[in-house]
């Protein structure tokens, strides 16, 4: 005999994900964005909860529009993928060059690469005339040229 509705909202929502091996959720008070992503590639929504309380869902439309906004998908610009140490500073140098130059970063996201020494960073810039002249003085600085766009 299945539980009534009733029943079921007198318990709390953790009780039932406790007993659910499978059920994967993000805590409001305890979770990152991030922690979203490896749930929302395999579900169509994220679960979250507020201690061991319901209290929404996060629908990967909330994610697609986030890291669009977070490449600056909808802004006009060149895309700039570099090769970099993992050092301090590398954000700090690229925004010195930038700046020499006038030119606005519209994103900038770091990625981890197949070696722990070395990261790449995906920088998106305002369209501008001095391309040419930031890619010299940033391989000039150190930062590998993988790709622009």
């Amino acid at each position: 005999m299945s539980t009534p509705l009733e029943e079921l909202h007198k318990h709390p929502i953790f009780d039932c994900v406790e007993k659910t091996t499978s059920a994967e959720y993000v805590d409001l008070r305890k979770s990152h964005f991030e922690d979203c992503l490896p749930i929302i590639v395999r579900y169509p929504f994220v679960p979250v909860l507020d201690g061991n309380k319901f209290v929404g869902i996060i629908k990967r439309s909330i994610v697609e529009k986030t890291l669009e906004s977070c490449f600056g998908t909808n802004v006009k610009g060149i895309r700039i993928l570099l090769g970099v140490h993992n050092q301090v500073g590398t954000l700090l140098g690229v925004s010195k060059i930038m700046t020499k130059y006038n030119v606005n970063i519209i994103s900038d996201i770091g990625f981890e690469a197949d070696s722990k020494y070395l990261r790449r960073l995906l920088i998106k810039i305002e369209q501008t005339p001095k391309l040419t002249k930031i890619l010299e003085d940033l391989n000039k600085h150190g930062y590998r040229i993988l790709e622009v766009g």
